[in-house]
């Protein structure tokens, strides 16, 4: 199978894309899949221009019925920019047009990603196999970006205030590589009547950087003047005029660096290591009862050397999971889950809480959460339908404030969150030719305990009490319009709260603000015929402005614009 596609759209957008894949050898037990990708575009933001490439080759030996070997490199290459946001004028949400931006011609970001995969999987018999992977990824990156130090400059009466941004740039130069071993053994096995389904296995995750990666960062430049033949030098701040907004190409030479900060020598002189040991046992009681019992213990740890010799910061947890199904008709199950989650800090929240704007060390984050439902299927499997309650508990969740230490550090805080809420989704094919997928959730979520006595009580940021969405899609079956078809849909969101306090125009006490809720459009127009395929997709079809989410006024996420893409594809 060879298939090719070539689209165009909005903000001046290109791009093409393949797929081949088939047999190498006559024997056909060497496969190959090639995907390759390429897009250059304007975006609807200012200063953001960019390209990609994607190249993706996959070969799978077949060495026996038993054995398969598979190897998958992924090449990406990215030249753009880092967009931070959308920055608040004067506390008013629609100050500013949507591709509103800081970032200055000169900025970009240009990242390079080598992705190398190879795996085995053998089968012993027919009820043991083993599978093992091993994952080597590298990430490059060369940055340069002016973004927003989180603050106004208000010192000047006669300007609006909160429209006079500081700034801080960025140049940071950096290599990461990542390294992954996976390897589980699968048994399936019967005591008595009970099927089970065991797998046992563990992995191991090794991240570094390399430490000719370097970072500079300037808060200051070095303003040069000459009047009346003398010539003048002053230090001004980074500053960014949102009212009368300009765009050139900067001069780092003439910034004032800051000392390299700690949280960037611990990210280069420090490695990190993450190993997992678990068991899950699925089990068929009757045929109408499933058990699922299993457990993960994992060990996270870092390897830093302070002039002392080689110390680390160990955090382990053992996480437990159950499940249970239970088939209460043919066509309709009834499930219940429980499953605990574990997210390790970075050591340095650990050893030097002081840094991050707190006197006692950080605790890692943990979490819990319970789910039960039923899930059905009606009309001769025409619709299917998923009813869902759930309860998810974190602890130690960490928040970054949108402040900063002196040295340029963030300063977090962290809270315990409580998420209730159900969910309700219908999919299928109500008739040949149309299809419908709906959706709803109601999500009531409360900071429970929190450093910051303001935010207990509080909804969790960007998290929507109310959310739903509905895609129809309807094939032409008549004889002049057989392979027309069209599709349409939307989504609802209900407000959202901001990551971060906000202050009043006059000063007053900080409070919370919310993204406002929206309802947006789509609409799409397809046609196939023979080896063709053409759409087009008009997203924002009302070109509504809202915001998808963001911290606070200093970092909004606003919407797209109503935008299209066409594509036309052919496969062979």
């Amino acid at each position: 199978r060879k298939a090719v596609t070539f689209s165009t759209g909005s903000f001046n957008t290109t791009r093409a894309t393949a797929d081949f894949t088939g047999p190498l050898t006559d024997k056909q037990n060497v496969l190959y899949r090639f995907n390759a990708g390429y897009e250059k575009s304007n975006s609807f933001r200012d200063v953001n221009d960019s390209k990609s490439l994607m190249l993706a080759p996959t070969v799978t030996f077949l060495v026996t019925d038993k054995t398969t070997l598979n190897a998958e490199l992924v090449y990406t290459h990215v030249n753009g920019y880092l967009d931070r946001g959308l920055p608040i004028k004067s506390n008013d949400l629609y100050g500013v047009a949507r591709s509103f931006t800081l970032s200055q011609p000169s900025d970009y970001l240009r990242t390079t990603t080598y992705y190398l995969n190879a795996s085995l999987n053998h089968k012993f018999n027919n009820w043991l196999s083993f599978n093992a992977s091993y994952l080597d990824f590298t990430y490059n990156e060369a940055l340069s970006e002016h973004r927003t130090l989180n603050s106004y400059d208000n010192s000047d009466a006669s300007k609006p205030r909160n429209s006079i941004m500081n700034l801080r740039y960025f140049d940071r130069r950096a290599e990461e590589y990542t390294k992954n071993l996976s390897a589980y053994f699968v048994l399936n096995q019967r005591t008595g009547s009970v099927a089970h389904k065991v797998v046992v296995g563990a992995d191991y995750i090794r991240f570094n950087t390399d430490r000719e990666s370097a970072m500079f960062e300037a808060r200051q430049k070095v303003v040069t003047s000459v009047s009346n033949g003398v010539v003048s030098q002053r230090v001004a701040p980074l500053q960014f005029d949102l009212n009368r907004p300009t765009y050139e190409i900067q001069d780092p030479s003439t910034y004032v660096r800051r000392p390299t900060p700690a949280f960037f020598t611990d990210y280069i002189n420090s490695v990190y290591h993450t190993t997992g040991l678990y068991v899950q046992d699925q089990l068929e009681v009757t045929p109408r009862l499933g058990l699922l019992l299993g457990g993960r213990y994992e060990l996270f740890a870092d390897e830093r050397d302070y002039g002392n010799g080689i110390t680390n910061v160990p955090q382990t947890k053992f996480l437990p999971r159950a499940g249970l199904t239970y088939a209460l008709r043919e066509n309709l199950n009834y499930f219940a889950s429980y499953s605990a989650g574990f997210r390790p800090l970075k050591p340095e929240l650990i050893r030097f809480p002081e840094r991050y704007g707190r006197s006692e060390p950080f605790s890692p984050e943990t979490s819990y959460q319970l789910e039960t439902g039923f899930k059905g299927e009606f009309f001769d499997k025409a619709l299917f339908a998923t009813l869902a309650a759930y309860q998810i508990v974190r602890r130690n969740q960490l928040v970054a404030t949108g402040s900063l230490t002196a040295e340029g550090a963030a300063i977090y805080r962290q809270n315990q969150a409580r998420s209730r809420g159900v969910e309700v989704e219908l999919t299928g094919n109500i008739l040949p030719n149309f299809s419908l997928n709906a959706n709803y959730a109601f999500n009531h979520t409360e900071v429970t305990e929190a450093d910051l006595a303001a935010e207990k009580g509080q909804p969790l940021a960007n998290a929507p009490k109310h959310s739903g969405g509905l895609w129809a899609k309807y094939t032409f079956l008549t004889p002049g319009l057989r392979g027309f078809g069209l599709a349409m849909g939307g989504n609802v969101v209900d407000r959202r709260r901001f990551e971060n306090q906000v202050t009043s125009l006059d000063g007053g006490a900080a409070e919370w603000a919310y993204w406002p809720g929206y309802a947006v459009a789509d609409v799409a127009l397809f046609y196939t015929v023979n080896r063709f395929n053409f759409h087009v997709n008009v997203n924002n079809l009302f070109d509504k402005y809202y915001f998808v989410g963001g911290y606070d006024y200093f970092r909004a996420s606003p919407s797209a614009p109503r935008n299209y893409m066409a594509t036309l594809g052919y496969s062979f």
